[in-house]
Parts: C-alpha cells; sequence; structure tokens
C-alpha cells in the first residue's frame, strides 16, 4: 500500500533507494540508472525500458561489465558533441 501511495503523490516519478541515477522514471531499488524507466532491483542501465534483476545493460543489451562501461562512456560523448 505504501508503493501505491509514493507512486500516487510522485505523479510518474518514481525512485526508490538508489544513486546515481539520471532522468529515470518508475524505478525501485538500484543504483548507476541513466535513461531509463520501470527497472526493479536493477544496475548500471542505460536507455533501458522494463528490466527486472539486471545489470550493465545498454537498451535492454546486457554486456560484460568492461563493455557497458566503454559502450556508455562513447554514448555520452556523442551526446555532448551533438547537445542531446
Amino acid at each position: 500500500m505504501r508503493l501505491l501511495i509514493k507512486f500516487h503523490l510522485c505523479g510518474n516519478l518514481t525512485n526508490l533507494r538508489g544513486q546515481n541515477n539520471i532522468s529515470v522514471s518508475k524505478k525501485w531499488y538500484g543504483s548507476d540508472v541513466y535513461y531509463s524507466e520501470l527497472t526493479f532491483h536493477s544496475d548500471n542501465l542505460f536507455g533501458c525500458v522494463s528490466m527486472i534483476k539486471k545489470k550493465y545493460c545498454i537498451f535492454n543489451k546486457q554486456y560484460s561489465k568492461t563493455d557497458y562501461l566503454v559502450l556508455k562512456e562513447r554514448i555520452i560523448e556523442h551526446m555532448k558533441k551533438t547537445k542531446e
């Protein structure tokens, strides 16, 4: 019941427990989640939707930790360069 009340009060933005999250909507328990929505108990996501207990994913595709970090930085650099 608390979750429903919190969701109602926050509207479309629910962010329960986590750190280093940017532009995230409806996230429950997770850290280092960027530009993602509907994520549950997941960490290190970028541009993902409807992820449950996942790590190191970009656009819903899972990568090794090393590949994830390299690709995420390349995407961020491109976003900065194109002012996205």
